[in-house]
């Protein structure tokens, strides 16, 4: 999995939250609309960041909620209930596929039909009149007409080689959004990669602000393409922005566009006039090299040498498109591109039936001769050498029309000359020669000129890297203020802490060694001197990790608005939802350990605890039932309450539906008081459900509650008053990284002890210590506490050591809310460990919680008393 699909499914599952969040406080405040601007944007970013991988199933549910979104947003459609559990269930499939991208499960194309379903579904709400239609997965509308189109853009000389290979070939106007950047989509990147691509281009949309109003993060981008793939290739490469996109077919007849200077100057009508005869008599070699010698009598930037050497592109491809050919012939009296068509084309009935005859050498030397005569007289008359420049055109038509035997012609063309002798210019001669001349006199007065330079916004998409700069105020670097971090990093750093721990302890015991064994208390001194200082650090150190690796418990309280309401609707009861202290922190481990526990409490209150509002009205109280959730941190703890103010536990029931299940025995049953029995809802299989359904009745909720709390040195109290409601209290250690334990010796051994257990430690004289039921007990501060021998719970058969005084050395710890006496030879120091588990065939070891590593080297291991008591 690349580092980027991480960071999405990463920021999506917070996309997603936030998402529930926002449709629960909707349902509240429907009207709220700066909390629907809030909602929007959350679907619309998530929709954009889906758009950079290929999961077409999530993008089209996504595009259908937002959607519906922009629907609601506007007004044209009430926010409801219907509408909230239709976008839920969206973003509950949402969820499912980025579980399985998470998992690595390649089953996306088993869901397309889930997820049509799902899109459809969400477009049934959208009014009709909306005419909103599901876009994800259509193809872009394409034109038939080419009109609009800046053909002109793409170079002429490439143009004709597309005409005359006779490829299919599409246009394509993509116009990205203006905040496409910030729905994660690249119109660079997509533009460069489109299939079979034949011309592209990049512009800018609108015009283009002043730098200092320059935002780079707005787009404002035009891109056009002209590519030979087929519509379907297409239309699979756009899928995500389909309505950014027009897709048109080019015709072979729309790449005809003469382009360039027309030059201001007068059209040469004897030359069009001549042309359209050729063509009429079906003379087109005659046609053919009248254009060429025009053409190279032309600059090659007119506008009129375009048009010829499209002329001569279509004489050579396609001869027989006499529609083509006049049009654009006919097109140099205007300048305008020609007008073809396909019905133009298609309407041209005539054909070729035999070539014409071929004209003689002499005729086509006479057309061109008498065509560079006609662009000589075009020219200014404002020279000295005028009269010269008359005579000499003169003497040359009077030779030419002599050759082709077109003597009849000489009179008229005296005349013309003298009078242009007298005026001094050349109109009297040219206008003559444009009425009577028959031979193609070609010229006109275009002025065709090379493909006009791109704009200057625009820039041709090279293979060569392309650079952008910001805004010139953005230069400065700017450092991000937040950095994703691995957890498996943080877990790294943990256990390097946990190793600098080690080592530290073992400097105190190195101390004692150097003045014990080698008597050098200087050296001592200076040992524990430094391990002051190293101790400092470490501290330090650990609680700087420590903070990373904490977590507010609003990342499972943030869970609970979705399951409440969905489960209260289910079982038709009415629920406020109170979320207090969201903000309090712990491990992340100890959060993540909450959730299952604090769902199982919060299913068991509504389904349990909270009344119907038939039956809360009956009793006085308001139809609608409060459930509040609240954390704090207490001593170094978390803690977890959860209130609601249901009916409550009933003792008796408890105790009889205990004594049914064969939990408890008759003796027992007459005995327990009420918390006791309140307390049974932890046992094992214990259920007060009649019915089992998906909520209740499986046997199977409190007890491992109270597992998966005790797992993490966690503790549970229940307390309940019938009629009122119920309290579920979980205390947590804020870390259970670092553990802090007392060393005890007993039987020649020391072992660990977590001190969130101790109460305190005494010695009991064993004149205090009494015998009630073949079991130990003693009086400490006014309180009967059991006492137990650690040397007899670990099965191990030995007198546990008295001190001088005959009292015995004695742990008082807190199991299960209750106080008990743990008796043990001695007690050692209070030390921070990291607490490994057991592993191998040691896990089967309930009595010990897992080992950890002491300063001088020995093994520690750890008592699970909640076990061995």
């Amino acid at each position: 999995m690349t580092p980027l699909l991480q960071q999405f499914l990463a920021e999506a599952r917070e996309f997603l939250q936030g998402i529930s969040e926002k449709l629960m406080q909707l349902e509240n405040t429907p009207d709220d609309g700066a909390l629907m601007g809030e909602l929007f944007r959350l679907v619309h970013t998530l929709k954009g960041n889906c758009g950079l991988f290929d999961y077409p199933e999530m993008l089209r549910v996504l595009h259908a909620a937002e959607d519906l979104m922009v629907v609601v947003r506007d007004g044209d459609l009430p926010y409801s209930q219907t509408l909230a559990d239709r976008l839920l269930d969206a973003m509950d499939f949402v969820s499912l596929l980025l579980d399985e991208i998470d998992a690595g499960n390649d089953s996306a194309a088993a869901h397309a039909p889930a997820a049509v379903a799902m899109a459809a579904a969400l477009r049934q709400l959208i009014a009709a009149p909306q005419g909103i239609d599901d876009t994800s997965g259509e193809a872009a509308t394409a034109t038939d007409g080419t009109a609009g189109l800046p053909l002109q853009q793409v170079p002429e000389a490439l143009r004709m080689d597309w005409y005359r290979t006779g490829k299919a070939l599409l246009w394509i106007s993509y116009t990205p959004e203006a905040e496409c950047f910030f729905k994660g989509e690249d119109p660079f990147f997509l533009a460069r990669n489109v299939p079979d691509i034949a011309w592209q281009r990049v512009g800018a949309a609108s015009a283009w602000p002043a730098l200092d109003d320059l935002d780079a993060y707005h787009a404002n981008l035009q891109l056009d393409l002209v590519s030979s793939a087929s519509r379907a290739a297409l239309d699979e490469h756009f899928r995500y922005v389909p309505e950014q996109i027009t897709i048109t077919p080019l015709t072979a007849l729309a790449l005809v566009q003469p382009q360039g200077d027309e030059n201001g100057g007068p059209v040469y009508e004897d030359f069009v006039l001549a042309a359209l005869a050729h063509l009429e008599r079906g003379d087109l070699v005659t046609l053919e090299r009248a254009a060429r010698s025009m053409l190279e009598l032309s600059a090659a930037g007119l506008w009129l040498a375009s048009a010829l050497r499209w002329l001569l592109v279509i004489l050579e491809t396609e001869p027989a498109n006499r529609a083509a050919l006049h049009a654009v012939i006919v097109s140099l009296r205007t300048f305008a591109p020609p007008r073809l068509s396909a019905q133009a084309v298609a309407s041209v009935t005539e054909a070729v039936a035999a070539p014409a005859p071929a004209p003689s050498p002499a005729h086509d030397i006479a057309a061109t001769v008498i065509a560079t005569q006609l662009m000589i007289l075009r020219m200014p008359d404002q020279v000295n050498w005028l009269p010269g420049r008359l005579k000499a055109v003169g003497s040359t038509l009077a030779a030419c029309f002599a050759s082709i035997g077109r003597t009849d012609l000489l009179p008229g063309l005296d005349a013309a000359l003298a009078g242009a002798m007298a005026q001094s210019a050349s109109g009297p001669l040219l206008a003559w020669l444009l009425a009577y001349a028959e031979a193609p006199a070609e010229v006109a007065d275009t002025v065709p000129v090379e493909a006009p330079a791109a704009d200057s916004a625009a820039v041709m998409l090279a293979d060569s890297d392309i650079k952008f700069n910001r805004r010139a105020e953005d230069s400065t670097t700017v450092s991000a203020k937040t950095l994703r971090v691995d957890q498996d990093k943080i877990d790294r750093l943990m256990n390097l802490i946990g190793e600098m721990v080690v080592a530290k302890n073992g400097l105190p015991y190195l101390a004692g060694r150097a003045e014990s064994v080698f008597g050098v208390r200087e050296l001592s001194r200076e040992i524990k001197t430094q391990y002051a200082v190293i101790n400092r650090i470490a501290e330090e150190m650990q609680g700087a990790i420590m903070q990373v690796r904490m977590m507010p418990v609003s990342f499972v309280f943030q869970r609970f608005p979705r399951l409440v309401r969905d489960i209260s609707r289910k079982l038709g009861k009415e629920v406020s939802l109170v979320l207090i202290g969201e903000d309090t922190e712990a491990d992340k481990n100890i959060i993540e350990a909450l959730a299952d526990p604090l769902i199982h409490i919060v299913r068991n209150s509504l389904d349990h605890g909270l009344e119907s509002p038939e039956v809360r009205r009956a009793a006085g109280k308001p139809a609608e039932g409060k459930l509040e959730i609240r954390a704090t941190q207490e001593a170094g703890r978390v803690i977890i309450d959860i209130i609601d103010d249901g009916k409550g536990i009933d003792p008796l029931i408890i105790k009889r539906k205990a004594y049914e299940k064969g939990l408890i025995d008759e003796a027992t049953l007459e005995r327990i008081s009420d918390q006791e029995a309140i307390n049974l809802v932890f046992a094992a299989g214990f259920s007060t459900a009649e019915v089992v359904s998906d909520l209740s009745g499986r046997g199977v909720g409190m007890d491992v509650v109270r597992a998966a709390v005790e797992q993490v040195n966690g503790i549970v109290t229940l307390e309940s008053t019938v009629g009122t409601g119920t309290r579920l209290r979980l205390s947590l250690p804020l870390s259970i990284a670092v553990t802090n334990v007392m060393i005890i010796e007993s039987n020649r051994q020391i072992f660990g002890v977590p001190m969130d257990m101790v109460v305190e430690t005494v010695r009991v004289p064993r004149t205090a210590i009494h015998a009630i039921k073949n079991h130990q007990t003693a009086v400490l501060r006014g309180r009967v506490v059991p006492l137990r021998s650690l040397n007899t719970l670990l099965a191990t058969n030995e007198e546990q050591l008295a001190n001088d005084e005959d009292e015995l050395a004695t742990l008082v710890v807190r199991l299960n809310g209750e106080h008990v006496g743990i008796v043990v030879d001695d007690f050692r120091e209070v030390v921070d460990i990291i607490l490994k588990p057991m592993g191998g065939i040691l896990g089967g070891l309930s009595g010990y919680t897992g080992s950890a590593l002491l300063g001088d080297g020995s093994v520690l291991m750890v008592l699970n008393l909640k076990e061995l008591v």
